[in-house]
C-alpha cells in the first residue's frame, strides 16, 4: 500500500484486510444498522424526516410525490440506491409496521400480504403530526448539525425527538458481529414511565414495568408471559433464556350450528398471504386420502390436531366488509363435534400464529468525546439516555430563546431610546452626511452601541414617527420578563425536568392509544398430546410387522358365536399377533423376542380404518434382523410403586420396577437377559410382561393347557437387565404361553386355537411354591383344540378382543357370554371360524360404557 504522499509501504495482506474489514465493520455499525438511543433512528430514516421538514413537506401541507423527497434524501444527504431509500420512506408509513407512523403516505404503500408499494412516482407523502414533533425546535440549534457526504450542506447528527422513538415504534437491524431487535411499545405508557423515572430517579425495572407492561404491536395479538419480557428488561435482551411468544387473537364462534375459529389479530411482521397459504397447505395435507397418508406417513404426524371442515374451510375476510375493513378477518371451519382449543393449539405449533420475538436493546449510545458507541441497555438505561438527550434539547432550546430575546429586547431598548428623542434623532439622520456618520452620531446622541444605532437607522422615518410607544414599551417589557424566565429555566434542572414532563403529557394525551397487544399467562410447551384427544384406540399389529391404530368406537360388541368385523385386509402369509387396548395419551411398550423393549406414544402410531392394513412398523423403530414383537403393553404412568412382571418360553419370571423403563432410547433398551447357549445364541424367548403392584398372584399357562400359581413375593425385585427365577417347571416340548397377575378373586379365561374357551374360578387353582410343575387348566382335544392360543384373568363385565389367524376377523366379545367350566374340562365354542382358520390372539377390554354395551348386543 501507499500513503498520502505516494510512499509505498509494505504490509501484511493479512492486516491490510483486518484493518480494512475494521473499518467497513464500524461504518455499518455507526452508518446503517443500528438506531441512536436519543431519537431511536438510522441515518437513513432520519434523513429522510429531515429532507421533508428542510423542503417544507410538513403535516400542515399538501402531499407531495415521493419521488421528490427520495431524490432530496439522495441528493443532498444520503448517496445511495433511491430503492433502499423509498423503501425506509415506504415502512415508516405503514401502520402495520409501526407502532406511530412518521410518514403520512397518499396512494399504495404495500399490505399486511406483502404486496409492495406503488411506484414512487404515484405515490405522494408528507411527515406525519408524530413526525413533527420527532423535528420541532430543531432549528433552534437544539441538536448538532454535521457536514453531509460532500460537504456542500450540513444535517443533524441526531433529531430533538420529543417523544422516545426507539421504544414507541422500536427497530431492527443487523450489523457487522452485532445485531438489535427492539420491538415497539405503547405511547402512553412509555410517557408514564419517563415522568415516573423524572420523579423517582432510582427508581427500579419492576416498578418502571407497572407502567410499561411489555412490547406493545400495531398489530395487536397476545404476549403469553411476563418472564421473558422482565428478562429483557433487565438484561436488554431475552438471550438463551428464550424469546417472547406472541399468539395471534382467536375466538370460538358458534353460527348456524357451526363452529369457527374467528382469527382477528395476529403477531407483529407475519406475512397474512404467506399464513393463508400455510393453513391451506395443511388442511390439504390432513384431508388427503388413505393412501396418500400410507406413501408419506411421518407428514401425516406432523398435522395431527387439525380437524377444519373441508377444503374450502377457511375463508379471508379482511376488507370484505366495513367492520373488518383495515383489520385482520380469518373465519375456519370446523368439523362438527371438534373440540376448538386442540385445532388452535395445532395453529398455534405449526404456523405462525404464534411466533417468537427476540430482544436485543442494541443502541447508539453518546460518549464523553462526542460521538457514539454500540451498547446493549437495560429498559432503564433507555429512558436515562433518552431523558439525558431532552434535558441538552430544552437546555439549548432555552440557550437559543434566551439569546433571541436579549437580542430582540436590547434593539427594542435603543429604539425606545429613539422614540424618546425622536425629534433630534431625525434631524440627525437627515444632517449625516453618510450612514456611518450617521451611526456615529446617533450613537452619542442615544447613548446606545452599533448594533442598536444600525437598527434604528434601518427603520423607515415614517416607521418611527407612526410607533406605538406605549405597544412599544409593553413588548420590551415581554422581551425582559422572557429572558427572566429563560434564565430560570435554565440555571434550575427541576424546571427543565417539569417542561419535558408536561411536553410527554400533552404528546400522550394528543397521540395516545390504549393497549393493542394484551399480557397473557405462561405458557407451556405444545406437544403432540394436547393436539390430539385421548380416545379410547385399539393397536394391531400383524405377523409381518403392519401396525395400525384404529377408534375403539369402530367395533361393536357382538354376543358370543358371532362371527366378527374386519379388523384389517392383510396378506395371505400374515395374520394379526399382538392387540392393545388404550388411548391416545398412553406410552405402548413393544417387547420383543430378544428381550428388548421400545416405547412410543399411542397417537405415534398411524390412525387407519377398520380395513385398512396398516403401516409398517419398520418405519417406527430400527428392529436387528430377525427381532419381532412378542407382546405390547400400554402405560400412562411410569411409578416406583408399580413393577413389571417378565416371564419367558422356558419358564423364567423377572420382576423390575416400572420407572426403570421410563424414557426409552429411540434404538430401544434390554429390558431382561434371556439364556443363551455357549456360541451366544438366545434359547429363550421372551413370551410376557404385566403390570403388578408387588403383593399378587402370578399364575403362568403353558401351550400344553398347565398352570401354576404362586405369591408374587417369591420373586425378589432385581435390575432391568437382571435373568430371572424358575417359575415352572416345563414337561418336554412346552412352553409358558402367558403370564398373568391377580389376587384370586376372579376367573381364569382360557381360550384354544379352535376357538374353544372357559372361565374357571382362581379359587380351583391353588397357590403352590414357584418352580413346580403346576395343574391341569384345560382340556385339550381334537376337537377343542391343539393348543392354548392365550389366558387372561377377567371379570363378568369385562370385554373380550378375539382375532383370527386367516380371515383378520376382529370380534369383541362380552365375558358374561363365555359360560364357567372346571379345571380340566374343555370348555366350550366362543367364536365361529370359518374353514381353515384359527384363533390368533385374545385381550380384555375394559371400561366400555354400559348403555353402549346394552344397545350394542341387542342389535
Amino acid at each position: 500500500m501507499s500513503d498520502s504522499q505516494g510512499i509505498v509501504i509494505a504490509q501484511p495482506l493479512s492486516v491490510q484486510l483486518r484493518d480494512n474489514f475494521r473499518d467497513y465493520g464500524m461504518s455499518v455499525i455507526m452508518g446503517r444498522a443500528l438506531p441512536d438511543v436519543r431519537d431511536g433512528l438510522k441515518p437513513v430514516h432520519r434523513r429522510i424526516l429531515y429532507a421533508m421538514h428542510a423542503d417544507g413537506n410538513t403535516a400542515d401541507k399538501q402531499y407531495r410525490k415521493s419521488a421528490k423527497t427520495v431524490g432530496n434524501v439522495i441528493g443532498n444527504y444520503h448517496p445511495h440506491g433511491d430503492s433502499s431509500v423509498y423503501d425506509a420512506m415506504v415502512r415508516m408509513s405503514q401502520s402495520w409496521n409501526m407502532g406511530k407512523i412518521l410518514v403520512d403516505m397518499h396512494g399504495n404503500n404495500g399490505s399486511m400480504d406483502g404486496d409492495a408499494a406503488a411506484a414512487m412516482r404515484y405515490t405522494e407523502a408528507r411527515l406525519s403530526r408524530m413526525a413533527m414533533e420527532m423535528l420541532r425546535d430543531i432549528n433552534k440549534n437544539t441538536v448538532d448539525f454535521v457536514d453531509n457526504y460532500d460537504g456542500s450542506d450540513t444535517e443533524p447528527s441526531v433529531l430533538p425527538s420529543r417523544f422516545p422513538q426507539i421504544l414507541v415504534n422500536g427497530t431492527s437491524g443487523i450489523a457487522v458481529g452485532m445485531a438489535t431487535s427492539i420491538p415497539s411499545h405503547n405511547l402512553t405508557e412509555v410517557c408514564n414511565a419517563l415522568i415516573a423515572l423524572i420523579d423517582n430517579p432510582d427508581i427500579d425495572i419492576e416498578t418502571l414495568m407497572t407502567y410499561i407492561k411489555g412490547p406493545d404491536f400495531p398489530t395487536g395479538g397476545i404476549i403469553m408471559g411476563q418472564e421473558n419480557i422482565k428478562r429483557a428488561y433487565e438484561t436488554g435482551r431475552t438471550g438463551s433464556g428464550g424469546s417472547i411468544k406472541v399468539r395471534a387473537k382467536i375466538d370460538v364462534i358458534e353460527k348456524k350450528g357451526k363452529t369457527f375459529l374467528h382469527i382477528t389479530e395476529i403477531p407483529y411482521q407475519v406475512n397474512k398471504n404467506k399464513l393463508m397459504e400455510k393453513l391451506e397447505l395443511l388442511q390439504a395435507l390432513h384431508n388427503q386420502t388413505e393412501n396418500e397418508r400410507k406413501r408419506n406417513p411421518k407428514k401425516v404426524i406432523e398435522i395431527k390436531g387439525y380437524d377444519f371442515a373441508a377444503r374450502d374451510g377457511i375463508d379471508d375476510e379482511t376488507g370484505k366488509s366495513e367492520i373488518a375493513k383495515d383489520k385482520v378477518s380469518i373465519m375456519i371451519e370446523l368439523k362438527p363435534g371438534k373440540n376448538p382449543i386442540q385445532v388452535m393449539n395445532a395453529l398455534f405449533k405449526n404456523t405462525e400464529l404464534e411466533k417468537s420475538v427476540s430482544v436485543n436493546l442494541l443502541a447508539l449510545v453518546p460518549t464523553d468525546k462526542g460521538g457514539t458507541v454500540p451498547k446493549t441497555l437495560n429498559l432503564k438505561e433507555v429512558l436515562v439516555y433518552y431523558l439525558q438527550h431532552q434535558l441538552e434539547v430544552i437546555r439549548r432550546k432555552f440557550e437559543y430563546d434566551l439569546q433571541d430575546a436579549v437580542a430582540k429586547s436590547h434593539k427594542l431598548a435603543g429604539l425606545i431610546k429613539a422614540l424618546d428623542k425622536l425629534d433630534e434623532t431625525i434631524e440627525t439622520i437627515k444632517a449625516s452626511s453618510s450612514r456611518a456618520d450617521a451611526i456615529s452620531k446617533l450613537m452619542d446622541l442615544l447613548n446606545v452601541d452599533e448594533t442598536q444605532a444600525e437598527d434604528i437607522l434601518g427603520r423607515r422615518l415614517q416607521t418611527l414617527a407612526t410607533f406605538e410607544q406605549e405597544e412599544l414599551r409593553n413588548r420590551y417589557q415581554d422581551f425582559l420578563d422572557q429572558i427572566t424566565y429563560f434564565k430560570s429555566v435554565l440555571e434550575d434542572e427541576g424546571k427543565q425536568k417539569d417542561i419535558i414532563k408536561e411536553d410527554l403529557r400533552v404528546i400522550a394525551d394528543k397521540h395516545g392509544t390504549e393497549r393493542l397487544t394484551k399480557i397473557g399467562g405462561e405458557i407451556e410447551a405444545i406437544d403432540d398430546e394436547s393436539l390430539i384427544p385421548n380416545h379410547e384406540v385399539v393397536v394391531t399389529i400383524t405377523h409381518n410387522g403392519f401396525i395400525k391404530r384404529t377408534l375403539d368406537s369402530t367395533y361393536r360388541i357382538q354376543r358370543r358365536k358371532g362371527r366378527g368385523v374386519n379388523a384389517m385386509s392383510m396378506y395371505e402369509d400374515d395374520f394379526i399377533q399382538h392387540l392393545c387396548y388404550g388411548h391416545n395419551h398412553d406410552v405402548i411398550l413393544f417387547f420383543t423376542n430378544y428381550g428388548k423393549v421400545y416405547e412410543t406414544k399411542m397417537h405415534r402410531i398411524m390412525e387407519a380404518s377398520a380395513t385398512s392394513r396398516g403401516f409398517s412398523i419398520k418405519t417406527m423403530f430400527n428392529f436387528e434382523e430377525d427381532e419381532q414383537i412378542q407382546t405390547v403393553l400400554n402405560i400412562r404412568e411410569f411409578s416406583d410403586e408399580q413393577y413389571l412382571l417378565f416371564a419367558t418360553s422356558n419358564g423364567i419370571v423377572k420382576k423390575s420396577r416400572l420407572s426403570a423403563y421410563a424414557n426409552i432410547r429411540s434404538n430401544g433398551i434390554k429390558a431382561i437377559r434371556l439364556d443363551e447357549n455357549a456360541k451366544g445364541v438366545i434359547t429363550d424367548r421372551l413370551i410376557g410382561v404385566s403390570l403388578t403392584s408387588g403383593d399378587s398372584n402370578i399364575t403362568l399357562v403353558t401351550q400344553n393347557g398347565h398352570s401354576i400359581t404362586f405369591s408374587e413375593t417369591e420373586v425378589a425385585t432385581i435390575g432391568r437387565t437382571g435373568r430371572g427365577v424358575k417359575g415352572i417347571t416345563l414337561a418336554k416340548n412346552d412352553k409358558v404361553i402367558s403370564v398373568d397377575i391377580h389376587n384370586g378373586t376372579s376367573d381364569l379365561l382360557v381360550v384354544t386355537d379352535n376357538g374353544f374357551g372357559k372361565r374357571t374360578p382362581l379359587s380351583e387353582f391353588r397357590v403352590q411354591a414357584r418352580g413346580g410343575k403346576g395343574v391341569r387348566a384345560i382340556l385339550l382335544t381334537d376337537k377343542s383344540g391343539t393348543k392354548v392360543i392365550g389366558s387372561s384373568i377377567v371379570l363378568e363385565d369385562d370385554i373380550l378382543m378375539l382375532i383370527t389367524k386367516n380371515e383378520g376377523k376382529l370380534m369383541k366379545l362380552a365375558v358374561k357370554e363365555i359360560s364357567q367350566f372346571q379345571r380340566s374340562t374343555q370348555g366350550t365354542k366362543i367364536i365361529n371360524l370359518y374353514e381353515g382358520d384359527s384363533l390368533s390372539s385374545i385381550a380384555r377390554v375394559t371400561d366400555i360404557d354400559e348403555e353402549e354395551e346394552t344397545s350394542d348386543t341387542q342389535k
